[in-house]
């Protein structure tokens, strides 16, 4: 028995050492390592989205070009993330105002600031994507707006200032 666990670990470093060479001069005439079949895919890279142009030649991807030019689905997109956005806000608010001074107060602000500057981001892409000029600004302002809230003292922002940005998305999408 003790002779076959012997063998069995002998063979195994002789594998191992032999598939493991990363040096081209070590084995001239190896043929490339057959691929498993079986393993598993799941740590394979997402299939990028498909893409197609604007106007302008310059790529967008396939959830912009089925917006694009949508007035009606861009408001009901940046409604949606504005809806989102003050409701996620609401909920940290309180983490935010628990946490000052705390060890985990830099997590909670970090993950405030970002969910702000998603909200920003979204709204001036989906600015970008209207033919509406009046619209076109009136997202891009709002995501301004926003974006300038992220960027100061994150505990004075106040529920009813994200309401008020919330309010003038649906004014400016009010008939659209």
């Amino acid at each position: 028995m003790r002779r076959l666990l012997v063998a069995a670990a002998s063979g195994a470093v002789l594998l191992l050492g032999a598939g493991c060479s990363t040096d081209p001069a070590a084995t001239p005439d190896a043929a490339p390592a057959p691929t498993n079949a079986a393993a598993p895919t799941s740590a394979a890279a997402p299939a990028p989205a498909p893409s197609t142009t604007d106007k302008s030649g310059k790529p967008v991807n396939a959830g912009d070009a089925a917006l694009a030019s949508n007035t009606g689905a861009i408001c009901g997109q940046a409604n949606k993330v504005s809806g989102v956005a003050a409701a996620s806000f609401a909920r940290e608010s309180g983490l935010l105002a628990d946490s000052k001074g705390k060890p985990e107060a830099q997590r909670v602000e970090e993950r405030v600031q970002r969910g702000l500057e998603g909200w920003a981001f979204a709204l001036r892409d989906l600015g970008n994507l209207t033919d509406d000029a009046a619209l076109k600004k009136a997202l891009g302002t709002q995501g301004d707006k926003v974006q300038k809230l992220s960027e100061g003292d994150l505990h004075k922002i106040k529920e009813s200032q994200l309401t008020a940005i919330g309010n003038d998305v649906e004014k400016a999408c009010a008939g659209k």
